[in-house]
């Protein structure tokens, strides 16, 4: 009879003392990690990768591949929002967002540009007569079309 009743309270007793244990180890430490790419681990190799991949790129029979991206997103939390991380073999990537470009926007353009990929803008011909058929019936805007078409264009 005594051991089922001790049996019972260590039975009740463990999930308590279990979670205590864990409670106990709840401090978060922020580590860093420093998972160094090819470019820091070996750059003469890197240089020569970068070499050879605008080569390929520069060639006659080589296709060009082209790819739209979605940079709405200007405060990144993963590395999708990173053109950097694009494949190395797309040679034109079309930001879809041109205005008020975010500096880690600047920087990945950059090294995307050493790889010899090309960044261009879209510019959404349709949403500006939109605006400015808006504009127009709101009375904001009182000029030609051509004018603030030409003014959008080069914002």
């Amino acid at each position: 009879m005594k051991r089922n009743k001790s049996n019972k309270i260590f039975g009740a007793l463990l999930p308590i003392l279990t979670m205590a244990l864990l409670v106990s180890c709840t401090d978060v430490e922020s580590i860093d990690i420093n998972r160094p790419g090819l470019e820091e681990q070996s750059p003469e190799l890197y240089a020569k990768y970068l070499e050879n991949l605008n080569a390929y790129k520069s060639s006659d029979d080589h296709k060009v591949a082209y790819a739209w991206f979605d940079n709405s997103v200007k405060a990144p939390y993963s590395r999708a929002h990173h053109i950097s991380d694009i494949p190395d073999s797309l040679d034109v990537v079309s930001m879809m967002y041109p205005a008020d470009l975010a500096e880690f926007e600047l920087a990945d353009m950059a090294t995307v540009r050493r790889k010899g990929t090309k960044v261009v803008f879209t510019i959404s011909f349709d949403r500006i007569q939109k605006e400015y058929t808006d504009k127009v019936k709101e009375g904001v805007e009182t000029g030609t079309f051509s004018v603030y078409l030409k003014a959008e264009v080069d914002s």
